[in-house]
């Protein structure tokens, strides 16, 4: 059982994924809360597996949120929910320490798979974000500031999803399984959270 936990403001949209997630089979949301402040003084009470967070919340931003959640723990995956999946702020929240994004009109049945693709250390990318990853480590200081920069595999996938290739078509281009792109997504997430020099924040 996948222990998920949902930051979102809006009450229709928090009400509705609880119900699905506690109708599924695989997942539970042991809790739900309409902004971070609420899920930063019950953290350390709560197994949890995934954080589905909005990225914008009343009070502490979503943004911030991760960061302090990722001082705390750095296990949780975090799943941002954005109305747009073609924003600064998704990419800022990236770089935070979240793992991967869903678009709030996803179908449900699609959201499960996402939670379940994130939690097994896969996950989605768009040609936006492809191209923010690939300007981020082209800057001439950040190999140097941290040590990380991208595999040739890694380059090669963030490459082929910019010239429009989907997925699918990228795995048959390059020969590997479409689960491997995937995975691939969700390194090059982990290695840009390791540009932000994370401190723990008292609460």
């Amino acid at each position: 059982m996948i222990n998920v936990v949902i930051v979102e403001d809006n009450n229709t949209i928090r009400n509705g994924l609880k119900e699905f997630l506690n109708n599924s089979k695989e997942y539970k949301c042991v809790a739900d809360f309409s902004n971070c402040e609420s899920l930063l003084q019950n953290f350390e009470s709560l197994q949890i597996d995934v954080i589905l967070m909005d990225i914008e919340l009343p009070g502490i931003s979503g943004i911030e949120g991760i960061k302090q959640i990722r001082a705390l723990d750095e296990n949780p995956r975090i799943i941002i929910l954005t109305i747009y999946s073609e924003s600064e702020n998704l990419f800022e929240a990236l770089q935070a320490g979240a793992s991967g994004y869903l678009e709030k009109k996803t179908p449900p049945i699609q959201m499960l798979k996402v939670i379940g693709e994130v939690y097994a250390s896969k996950s989605y990318m768009n040609t936006y974000i492809a191209r923010k990853v690939l300007k981020h480590f082209n800057k001439k200081n950040t190999a140097a500031k941290n040590g990380e920069t991208l595999e040739k595999s890694e380059f090669s996938v963030l490459k082929e999803l910019i010239e429009g290739k989907s997925p699918k078509a990228i795995a048959d281009h390059l020969h590997i399984p479409m689960e491997k792109v995937h995975a691939y997504f969700y390194s090059v997430y982990q290695k840009l959270h390791l540009n932000l020099e994370l401190k723990k924040i008292p609460l």
